[in-house]
């Protein structure tokens, strides 16, 4: 049995191999990747591949003098898949897949402080064949979407602060509305029930939605002795919430509530050795806190970091981390983080590294050590790790740590 540090997949047992092809341009990139999973376990008998998924995309880019910008993705994707994971039974079916998604979008400024931004994109999929829930086969066909999306970025209101010192120091405080509309009209409802979801170009679904937010910012500039300026954000605030458009449904006697959670996200490092982040969802028809994150961070001076983290789901989970870190002598460093789960009252995670640096930024060495709970439906199983690895700046690597993420957090 493998564990992993993602949750789902820590009871995954299967094979996985894939190689992957990239080409980068200066406005568009070629990515080619074949993929093949297959389950070790003794009675499930599930196979995925990508037989290639092959995309090309070409980034944002202005048409000319037009003040249109265009940009697109184009892929190719045939999917090898088990329709019955049973066994005694291979029902392996390969479904291609061809998907053109080009957008033409037109920013302009009716005012100075007013940012407008209007977006068409249409899509075009190809499948060769189709199932539905039952595994009832369809023969080819194609799903066409249409998107449209507008970006408004105003009133910008902005105010600045000068201090009476001789670097020369000033804060601005800037205040920012901003409204993003987006629209998918149900054109493909007939052909819906017969897409085989694998990711999320599959899973478009019809969209009527508006998003409004309040951005807030506070930025420092000072002179630097060499003449350049320099700009740091002290603090970022956000306020951002969603209205769902849609028809609803009265006869299906469902409650309609269109309105999303309300979302608070704080960023701010006021003070240069201290952090503090915050993020919280609230929901106004049941009138109480989702989720609430808060993050705490000081680091007195360069070798010193400490951290410390409270996340909380209500009715599902509330963790407490810490993470501290210290560089000492010549190139060591040491690193120890815990995750405490409150709702059992017990350590989760704990997390110890001792790594070397040559001074020469050359070689280096490093032990982890990491002991988990992993809680799967109900049954806690114990994951213990001891991992070593070897580096060789520019050549290469030895080790099993390059994959494996741990609970250490840089400031």
């Amino acid at each position: 049995k493998t564990f992993t540090n993602d949750t789902n997949s820590r009871t995954r047992r299967s094979t996985d191999s894939f190689p992957l092809i990239t080409k980068s341009w200066s406005n568009s990139t070629l990515d080619i990747l074949t993929r093949l999973r297959k389950s070790t376990q003794d009675d499930v008998d599930d196979t995925f591949g990508l037989l290639p998924k092959v995309t090309h995309k070409v980034q944002r880019t202005k048409l000319g003098k037009s003040g249109l910008y265009f940009n697109q993705d184009i892929s190719y994707t045939g999917f090898l898949t088990d329709l019955n994971s049973s066994k005694s039974v291979d029902q392996n079916e390969v479904i291609h897949r061809g998907d053109i998604h080009p957008q033409i979008s037109f920013p302009f400024r009716p005012a100075n402080w007013l940012s407008v931004t209007p977006q068409v994109g249409a899509r075009l999929t190809y499948y060769n064949k189709g199932f539905n829930s039952g595994n009832k086969e369809f023969n080819s066909f194609s799903r066409e979407l249409l998107e449209i999306k507008t970006v408004i970025e105003g009133p910008k209101i902005n105010k600045v602060f000068k201090n009476n010192n001789k670097n020369g120091t000033k804060f601005n405080h800037i205040l920012e509305p901003r409204f993003v509309y987006d629209y998918i009209p149900d054109i493909d409802k007939s052909d819906r029930n017969k897409i085989k979801i694998f990711d999320e170009i599959d899973s478009v679904n019809p969209v009527n939605r508006l998003t409004y937010s309040l951005n807030q910012r506070i930025l420092k500039k000072t002179q630097k002795k060499e003449g350049q300026p320099k700009t740091i954000q002290l603090l970022r605030f956000e306020v951002l919430q969603s209205y769902d458009l849609k028809d609803y449904n009265i006869s299906s006697n469902l409650v309609s509530r269109p309105f999303s959670d309300l979302r608070f996200d704080l960023d701010s490092r006021l003070i240069e050795p201290l952090l503090l982040n915050f993020d919280s969802t609230y929901n106004i028809y049941d009138d109480q806190f989702k989720t609430f994150n808060i993050l705490a961070g000081i680091k007195p001076f360069d070798s010193l970091t400490l951290m410390a983290e409270r996340r909380y789901t209500r009715g599902s989970t509330s963790f407490l981390s810490g993470t501290f870190d210290y560089s000492f002598l010549d190139g060591w460093r040491i690193q120890y983080s815990a995750r405490y789960d409150e709702k059992r009252k017990k350590f989760q995670e704990n997390d110890f590294s001792l790594a070397y640096e040559n001074a020469c930024n050359c070689w280096g060495i490093g032990l982890d050590f990491i002991q988990r709970k992993n809680i799967n439906d109900g049954i806690s199983q114990d994951d213990t790790r001891l991992m070593f690895r070897f580096n060789l700046k520019g050549i290469g690597d030895f080790g099993d740590k390059k994959d494996e993420k741990i609970l250490h957090r840089n400031f």
